[in-house]
C-alpha cells in the first residue's frame, strides 16, 4: 500500500507541475494581462519582445511570468508551509513548561516565550489566518486549480505532518519565528479585530447558560498536562494499578528526556 500511495503521490506531483507550467507559460495565469487573439484566447506573441513576446495591455497590471514562476510560485509555498506548520507547533506547545522548552530546545523559546504572553496564541491564529487566505489569494491566481497537488501536499500537510512529529524542531525554525512576528503584525493592524468582538458575544453568553467550572474552560485553546496522577479531564485517578501505570510512564518519559539532554551535552 506505501507503494502504491508513493506512486499515485508523485503523480499527481507531476501532473500538477505540468498543469501550473502550462498555466503561467501560456498566459492563462490571472496575474498575466497581455494582447491575445480573439479567436483562440492564447497571447499574441510578437517575435520583436524578449521571452515569451506577449505585448502587456497598458494599465492592465501585467506581471512578468518570471516573476510568477521564481517569485509568486516559491513564497507562496515557502510561506504556507510555515503558516501550517507553525499553527501545529505553537498549539503543541501552548502549555508546555517554558523552562523545560528553554533547557531542552533553546531555539523553540523564543516562539514559545512569545506565545505565552497575555493572549498572543489567540492573536496569532487571527492573524495567521488572514496571511493564509492572503498566500492562498497569491497562489491560486499564479498556479490555477492544478497547483492543488502542490499547495495541499507539499505546502500544508507535509509540514503539518513535520510540525505534529516534532513541534519543538519546528517552532525553533527562522521561518516559524518569521511567521509567527508577521501573524501578531496583521492581528495588530486591526484587520481581524472583529473576531474580538464575536468572541466577546460568545464568552457572554456561554457564561450565561453555563455554571460551575464549565466556565474555566470557555475560550480554552489548549489543555494542561498534569502529570501527578490526574487524568487529562482533570479527574482524580483512583485505580492504584492505573495510578501505577502513569508512575511507569513517567519515568519513561524523564529518562528519555535525560538521555536527550546528555546528547546534546
Amino acid at each position: 500500500q506505501l507503494v502504491i500511495k508513493a506512486i499515485v503521490g508523485f503523480a499527481v506531483f507531476c501532473v500538477s507541475i505540468w498543469l501550473i507550467l502550462d498555466n503561467v507559460l501560456g498566459g492563462s495565469s490571472d496575474f498575466t494581462q497581455v494582447v491575445t487573439d480573439p479567436t483562440t484566447g492564447k497571447p499574441v506573441v510578437n517575435p520583436d519582445l524578449a521571452y515569451p513576446g506577449w505585448t502587456p495591455i497598458e494599465g492592465g497590471g501585467d506581471i512578468n511570468v518570471w516573476v510568477q514562476l521564481l517569485l509568486f510560485l516559491p513564497f507562496s509555498n515557502i510561506v504556507m508551509g510555515y503558516l501550517e506548520g507553525s499553527q501545529i507547533a505553537i498549539l503543541a506547545l501552548e502549555k508546555a513548561p517554558a523552562k523545560t522548552i528553554k533547557r531542552t530546545f533553546r531555539g523553540a523559546y523564543f516562539g514559545h516565550k512569545l506565545t505565552q504572553q497575555r493572549d498572543n496564541v489567540r492573536r496569532y491564529l487571527l492573524g495567521r489566518q488572514f496571511l493564509v487566505v492572503f498566500v492562498d489569494f497569491i497562489a491560486a491566481h499564479t498556479m490555477g486549480l492544478g497547483g492543488l497537488g502542490i499547495l495541499v501536499p507539499v505546502s500544508q500537510l507535509w509540514p503539518q505532518i513535520l510540525g505534529a512529529s516534532n513541534p519543538a524542531w519546528f517552532m525553533s525554525t527562522w521561518g516559524s519565528k518569521g511567521v509567527l512576528l508577521l501573524a501578531l503584525m496583521m492581528e495588530f493592524t486591526g484587520l481581524c479585530h472583529f473576531s474580538w468582538g464575536l468572541f466577546t458575544v460568545f464568552f457572554v453568553v456561554r457564561n450565561l447558560v453555563t455554571e460551575g467550572d464549565e466556565k474555566a474552560d470557555v475560550g480554552s485553546v489548549g489543555q494542561a498536562v498534569d502529570i501527578e496522577g490526574v487524568g487529562a479531564g482533570g479527574e482524580q485517578v483512583e485505580d492504584i494499578d492505573e495510578l501505577r501505570q502513569i508512575v511507569v510512564d513517567q519515568q519513561e518519559k524523564i529518562e528519555a528526556l535525560e538521555r536527550t539532554i546528555a546528547g546534546r551535552s
